[in-house]
């Protein structure tokens, strides 16, 4: 008989490095939280890990595969390909382990998130605009509306109506490129859009060549100024030095060099140093503390920053951005990092002590009306602070606004106070989010008959992942219409199965008789 292998715990624990191969492949069949998990299972395991420069590259490449065999509904595609496209972009610009890692959450996360079609008449003019890109009339196709790429991490239908009206003025963005801006294709979309009387999109252009990572943009700006600068500065200080340095053979330099010599060997401050020189070689356990701080810091699994605020979270930190230049945009355009959000408007006069004059309060007032109040512009008078109310919806038409939650774990809980006043308030029409899975399953043709005879008999999910929202789907006249031709062929089919019924019912009692 042989022998049985023993599989001793430290053995587990060494895996990761004595197969190395079998493991990540293991690793590329998972998901990225149960990767992560597994990161933790031992030190072994979180070494090779933080040892490792390829394991997130292959990840994201599995992603990618995975959310290419997603299938939509055909009112569905366009709005998918748009956001397909500006993420298989950002994947090419990934060079570095923590951009493959953050891809490959952001990928799983877009393949399992619902898709809503809003915008109608901007999603004509993108595809107006594709069209003219392949016919070579514009040098990079356009991205938008902005909406396909924002949602929110609260699911609660107040958070949504704040972060959707403080949003609202670029959720129907479309940005192109700013070499296409003199374009005749593009020029005519702008005057269409100036004199239509649908809600027109706003125009963002943006630099194609600079990527959507968004990371590099400033730093090169920044280099490009600077060398020229610096070189003419040290060509000053070069010219100055020459003038001002005298000749290495002349007899007061040499004079000079051996006095300074000689002072600076007996000098106090020499001796010192060399008497302490012993005592500085030992390094102290708070300096190694520090570095150790330092490297988590700059590890790949760093833990995410402090809140900005510690009682109300700001739009920035609930909001889910497919791009960082996106953030970064609504960052310069809005100040979404300095946006608290407030669900009781009034909850706010608890508070005001703890917000800062950088801050901008958002919420909902007593009537469930977007509300907002800049702390930098309050006044104390009398012993009351007074400040001014500013309403965002009145700076726009609110068709099509909203936001919609991402599907993920509910952020809301990281500021306990938010959280209880969410609590507190209806949350009834929360967004629910459904699963999706790529596994094909073979039907019969008995399952696919059942199928067809149950979808003419049951109505159209409100949330799908595949349908369109309820208030972007037809008008009022077509929803009539088709109640009154299914009214009135229940009737018909009523109607023919009473008599079926009652020729049954007289049968039975001829039998009987």
């Amino acid at each position: 008989m042989s022998a049985a292998v023993s599989v001793t715990p430290s053995s587990w624990a060494k895996f990761p490095f004595s197969h190395p191969c079998s493991f990540q492949k293991i690793l590329v069949m998972l998901d990225t939280s149960t990767i992560l998990d597994c990161r933790v299972v031992c030190t072994d395991w979180r070494d090779w890990f933080t040892a490792s420069k390829t394991v997130w590259s292959s990840v994201s490449s599995r992603m990618v595969a995975r959310m290419l065999r997603r299938k939509m509904r055909t009112e569905l595609e366009q709005v998918w390909d748009i956001r397909l496209d500006l993420l298989l972009e950002m994947v090419d610009e990934c060079w570095t382990e923590e951009q493959e890692l953050t891809m490959a959450i952001r990928i799983e996360r877009a393949t399992k998130q619902s898709i809503w079609c809003e915008f109608d008449d901007t999603l004509k003019v993108i595809s107006q605009l594709h069209q003219a890109f392949y016919r070579g009339l514009i040098a990079s196709p356009c991205v938008g509306p902005v909406c396909i790429f924002l949602r929110s991490k609260v699911a609660h239908p107040s958070v949504l109506k704040v972060m959707g009206e403080t949003l609202a003025r670029h959720l129907n963005c479309v940005i192109i490129d700013e070499r296409d801006k003199e374009a005749g294709v593009v020029r005519q979309c702008l005057l269409r859009a100036m004199i239509s009387c649908q809600q027109a999109p706003r125009w963002v252009f943006k630099d194609m060549d600079l990527g959507w990572l968004g990371e590099e943009e400033e730093v090169e700006d920044e280099q490009q100024h600077q060398p020229e600068h610096e070189d003419s500065n040290d060509n000053q200080i070069s010219d100055e030095a020459e003038e001002l340095t005298p000749s290495k053979f002349s007899f007061s330099y040499i004079l000079t060099s051996i006095y300074n010599l000689v002072s600076g060997l007996f000098s106090p401050l020499t001796l010192w140093k060399m008497l302490t020189t012993s005592q500085s070689d030992v390094v102290p356990v708070t300096s190694l503390e520090s570095d150790e701080e330092d490297d988590e810091k700059d590890s790949l699994y760093s833990t995410a920053p402090p809140p900005a605020h510690n009682i109300f979270p700001t739009v920035l930190e609930l909001l889910d951005c497919d791009s960082p230049w996106l953030k970064k945009m609504l960052i310069k355009k809005i100040g979404i990092d300095k946006i608290l959000v407030v669900p009781k408007f009034e909850e706010v006069t608890k508070h005001i002590e703890y917000v800062g004059a950088q801050f901008t309060i958002a919420g909902l007032d007593m009537s469930g009306t977007v509300c907002q109040l800049d702390c930098g512009a309050l006044a104390t008078e009398e012993g009351a602070v007074v400040g001014y109310i500013d309403h965002p919806a009145a700076n726009f038409s609110g068709e099509g606004v909203g936001l919609h939650f991402w599907g993920g774990r509910d952020v809301g809980q990281r500021w306990p106070v938010f959280a209880e006043i969410l609590k507190g308030m209806d949350g009834k029409n929360e967004e629910t989010e459904e699963e999706w899975s790529d596994v094909s399953v073979q039907w019969s043709e008995d399952d696919i008959a059942n199928e067809v005879v149950n979808c003419n008999d049951s109505e159209e999910s409100k949330t799908s992942d595949l349908g369109v929202s309820p208030d972007l789907s037809c008008s009022d006249s077509v929803g009539d219409s088709f109640e009154s031709s299914c009214s009135s062929s229940d009737l018909s089919l009523s109607g023919e199965k009473n008599e079926e019924v009652s020729d049954g019912v007289e049968r039975e009692e001829k039998m009987v008789v």
